[in-house]
């Protein structure tokens, strides 16, 4: 919805005083829950033919996930909030 925020407003009528976007960036400082989130959606994945759970290998996922952003140095967007504010004409 985040991306579509303004086009709602606008459709809606609204003079947009200010809209902005914050990521949130992970590191390997600001650990991540990426492997949580997959092992919460893990009976979804798999129902959906994504992976099976012998390719997602989910034990090790984390430790995977964790080796790869320290090889690669940087940090990724895990997230990003959307605010934006309106008026009525």
């Amino acid at each position: 919805m985040g991306m579509n925020l303004y086009s709602v407003f606008k459709q809606a009528g609204l003079s947009i005083t200010q809209i902005r976007a914050e990521a949130v960036l992970q590191t390997l400082e600001t650990g991540s829950d990426l492997a949580w989130v997959v092992q919460m959606m893990l009976p979804r994945i798999i129902k959906l033919g994504v992976v099976n759970q012998k390719e997602i290998e989910i034990d090790t996922l984390e430790e995977r996930l964790n080796s790869e952003r320290q090889n690669a140095n940087t940090v990724f967007v895990r997230d990003m909030a959307f605010g934006i504010w309106a008026t009525m004409h």
